[in-house]
């Protein structure tokens, strides 16, 4: 309820172009009024559309073992598994007791002590990691680590050892260090910069019976940095579930959706088929069935050019291609309303 009151005074404050007595029309209706422009919302078809209140209502839909994947940290030990399909988990950082502290974790190699000094000593051997917080959103706190040349680097700036100490010193919350993936070749033609995830939406109501029911990537660009976060930039297209097939890519701005056919930094077209996509399919809805307490799955997939890899999985997704949904998936979450 304080996620969704909090999330109508933003859009009180953050659509001044829109009139009050839309947004009125709006929220009593459980949008956000920048949903009318986004979805061509009317009051012949708003009831097609799962409402953002309904969404904060579903919050969350698994149920208690989502503990499982909530953090990434939890997340390593939990897929031990299929510890070859996700990144290297180095360290847990933490801050105890007003000190930061470093907890090797099942990746990391033996000769490396659990201290910053062994995250150094770690990067100049591995060239670049990736600092980012155990849970969060949207990219946000990520941090590449480089060492390349005798020179540091923090997202592509050049820094000092002491810099990158001082920014591991600074966290206020849990973080990971893990590897740093880089993607496969077809995938890096289109952008390089950015990892370029695979979204897949799994619903598992039975706990035997996973099923793909949405697909897509998203593709940074030049205003997402290291990340590929569609609302801070980047693009989205969709997948083809059965082919792998890349269509409709499009960005946002102002929360529309525009057609954008060819990358805007690299001129590169998207299209093409997404390599892996058979084995990526086989192994979430492997994982899916692994863990089966979880009805309700979305995977970030990075294709790389030595596999597939499950960054994270998360407990709730974005809204943000529910224009797409099929009637299964509305079905699913308008059950799910009524049980809770």
């Amino acid at each position: 309820q304080k996620l969704w009151f909090d999330a109508l005074k933003d859009d009180w404050k953050n659509t001044k172009d829109i009139t009050i007595t839309k947004k009125i029309w709006a929220h009593r209706r459980g949008f956000f009024s920048f949903r009318i422009r986004q979805y061509g919302l009317n009051k012949k078809n708003y009831k097609k559309y799962l409402s953002d209140y309904d969404y904060f209502w579903l919050n969350r839909i698994n149920n208690s073992y989502q503990k499982q994947i909530n953090d990434k940290t939890t997340y390593r030990y939990i897929m031990e598994p299929f510890k070859e399909y996700i990144p290297q988990y180095f360290f847990s950082v933490i801050r105890r007791n007003g000190q930061v502290e470093l907890i090797a974790m099942p990746d990391c190699p033996e000769d490396i002590e659990s201290n910053i000094n062994g995250v150094i000593k770690l990067l100049k051997r591995r060239q670049n990691l990736a600092f980012k917080a155990s849970a969060g959103t949207h990219g946000d706190g990520f941090y590449c680590l480089a060492y390349d040349d005798n020179n540091f680097l923090i997202n592509d700036k050049v820094c000092t050892e002491e810099e990158i100490k001082k920014l591991i010193n600074s966290i206020k919350s849990f973080y990971i260090i893990t590897d740093f993936l880089y993607m496969h070749d077809e995938l890096r033609k289109i952008y390089d910069k950015t990892v370029n995830t695979v979204r897949v939406m799994v619903i598992n109501k039975h706990g035997y019976d996973p099923k793909i029911m949405q697909t897509y990537i998203r593709i940074g660009s030049s205003k997402t940095g290291y990340t590929d976060n569609v609302g801070y930039g980047g693009i989205c297209a969709m997948i083809d579930i059965e082919t792998g097939e890349i269509y409709n890519p499009e960005v946002i701005n102002n929360h529309v959706f525009y057609k954008c056919p060819v990358h805007p930094d690299s001129g590169v077209l998207i299209e093409g088929a997404v390599p892996c996509w058979e084995s990526t399919c086989k192994l979430v809805l492997d994982v899916s069935r692994y863990l089966c307490e979880l009805e309700y799955l979305g995977f970030d997939v990075a294709i790389t050019d030595k596999g597939v890899k499950i960054l994270e999985i998360n407990i709730h997704q974005d809204l943000h291609k529910v224009a797409d949904h099929t009637d299964e998936i509305k079905d699913f979450y308008k059950e799910k309303i009524e049980q809770k």
